[in-house]
């Protein structure tokens, strides 16, 4: 499988907008621009491991049927039904290894003026067959049921605020 996420880097150029802030990208060879909206800094060095919150904040060990439906429920607690609501994406497609399924999404919109949002790398058990799961290109429903084994979340940071040294949104 060909990787189809390209690593984008800013170029420090910044344009002012009446109704949106635009910066410069670099992506490869090319070079263009973004609208803020669409772009926020992963803070990495503030990634942390928060299954155990996520269990009990639910109560109990998460198990669903489908990949997708346990993605939403890890979601659901980090997602804001408040102005802003959140918007929860699909970062990296589903996949399995050994019988670990893994999903990462984003749940971007926060009522906070420095955090857009958090990426979560979502890791789960699959009790059924991956094997055949994987070569027919379901993962996401296929090997179930999920039961969840980890839950890692970064914070996405406002693109015009920036990410500090220690990895926290300005």
């Amino acid at each position: 499988m060909t990787n189809r996420f390209v690593a984008f880097v800013a170029t420090g150029r910044t344009r002012e907008l009446a109704t949106s802030t635009w910066h410069e990208i670099q992506a490869g060879p090319e070079v263009g621009w973004a609208s803020s909206n669409f772009l926020a800094p992963l803070a990495p060095q503030a990634a942390s491991d928060v299954t155990e919150r996520v269990v009990d904040t639910a109560g109990e060990v998460l198990e669903t049927a489908t990949l997708t439906e346990l993605a939403g429920l890890v979601a659901a607690q980090y997602a804001s039904t408040a102005d802003p609501q959140s918007r929860i994406r699909t970062v990296a497609p589903p996949s399995v290894f050994e019988g670990v399924a893994e999903v990462t999404i984003d749940v971007v919109g926060q009522p906070d003026d420095s955090v857009r949002g958090y990426r979560l790398a979502i890791a789960a058990d699959a009790a059924g067959d991956w094997l055949a799961a994987a070569a027919d290109g379901d993962i996401a429903a296929d090997a179930g049921p999920y039961t969840l084994r980890s839950v890692s979340v970064t914070p996405l940071c406002y693109s015009h605020r920036g990410v500090s040294d220690d990895g926290r949104c300005n």
